[in-house]
C-alpha cells in the first residue's frame, strides 16, 4: 500500500504510526508469529485452534493460487 497516496490525513498518519510500530517491534511480532504457528500446528490447544486461521489452507492458497 502507498501510504503516501492516502488522502486522508489522519488515516495516512494513522498507517504511519503503524508501519513505524511494525518495523520497530518486527523481530517480536515474528517471533511470536512463529510460536502461535507452532501451538496451532501442534493441535495441543483446540480452543486456540478454533480462533486462528488454517494455516495449512492459507499457506496452500499463498503457493498455489
Amino acid at each position: 500500500m502507498d501510504i503516501a497516496a492516502v488522502s486522508d490525513e489522519k488515516y495516512r498518519q494513522l498507517l504511519m504510526q503503524q508501519a513505524l510500530f511494525i518495523r520497530k517491534h518486527e523481530d517480536t511480532i515474528k517471533k511470536k508469529a512463529k510460536r502461535l504457528y507452532q501451538i496451532v500446528k501442534s493441535d495441543k490447544q483446540p480452543k486456540l485452534n478454533k480462533r486462528c486461521c488454517n494455516y495449512g489452507v492459507y499457506l496452500y492458497n499463498k503457493l498455489v493460487l
